[in-house]
């Protein structure tokens, strides 16, 4: 049976994709745009679910305050869930961010985030998204189904963010640190499938999608660089380079360790259909 769907931020990478996956499957998909002064003023009652991807993140508004963050990440969701709540929508899909943990993950060491961990953001992307989760909590009813999504970085063709600029760092580049880490990540048709799932099972909860393998740095580098008829060539990390990588953010975030434990939801529920990171970085790079 179709759904009547929903979708907030339909401009962005992941918005863009789940209104393409559903339209494809046969439901009615509609937009919302939130930046219209009168996005409150329609109607929400003739949905079956909202999925709410709009957002401020670190790549798409420089110079943001804390303020913008929380206008969009948290109020703006807080007015969105109300509506949709008020007009008998009855299940909400949230993204939010692995961020909300204020993990950034270690060059040399695990960082493995599981069922118990702790939420604790340290950048005003993930604590605006931290008290959209609460708020979302608290107004949950058996009538109101909330989905909170964690995905953690997400890649695929045309992909922004972190994967891009890994892409072109493996294009250009011609020598690397031979460091095997391990991260979270899952591709884009992966999680549409996974939203997918979300929505044909009512499901409610707290999330994080992931593919059935963690990626590491250098290997991903090495099928990059092989896809593109190119050889890689590395070179030993000392502990004194592995150091110094821990104290600059940015070599952190692309050689660190930092994933999801691999029974933290349940992946046999709702990774239905996933292709693996082989067949999805082909997808990807092509």
């Amino acid at each position: 049976m179709a759904k009547r769907i929903l979708i907030t931020g339909t401009k962005g990478y992941i918005g863009c994709a789940l209104e393409k996956h559903f339209k494809d499957l046969g439901h009615d998909v509609k937009r919302l745009d939130v930046k219209s002064p009168t996005y409150l003023a329609q109607s929400f009652k003739s949905f079956d679910v909202v999925i709410h991807t709009a957002a401020i993140v670190h790549n798409n508004l420089k110079n943001a305050s804390m303020l913008d963050y929380m206008n969009i990440n948290y109020h703006l969701t807080r007015k969105i869930a109300d509506k949709a709540k008020q007009d008998g929508v009855s299940q909400f899909i949230f993204f939010s961010t692995m961020n909300v943990f204020g993990l950034l993950g270690g060059v040399g060491y695990e960082t493995i985030i599981t069922k118990t961990t702790p939420t604790n953001p340290q950048t005003a992307y993930g604590i605006s998204k931290g008290y959209a989760e609460d708020y979302l909590r608290q107004i949950e009813t058996n009538r109101f189904k909330v989905s909170i999504v964690r995905p953690p970085m997400v890649y695929g063709k045309d992909a922004p963010g972190n994967f891009a600029k890994l892409e072109k760092i493996a294009r250009l580049g011609s020598l690397f640190p031979n460091i095997h880490n391990h991260r979270s990540v899952i591709h884009i048709d992966n999680l549409t499938r996974f939203v997918e799932t979300l929505v044909y099972e009512q499901a409610s909860g707290i999330f994080h999608p992931q593919d059935f393998s963690y990626m590491s740095t250098t290997e991903t580098i090495h099928d990059i660089r092989m896809l593109k008829g190119k050889q890689l060539k590395t070179f030993p990390v000392s502990k004194g380079l592995f150091k110094m990588m821990n104290k600059v953010p940015m070599l952190k975030k692309v050689y660190g360790n930092l994933v999801y434990s691999q029974n933290i939801d349940k992946p046999q529920d709702y990774r239905k259909g996933f292709i693996d990171f082989g067949d999805a970085l082909k997808k990807t790079i092509r």
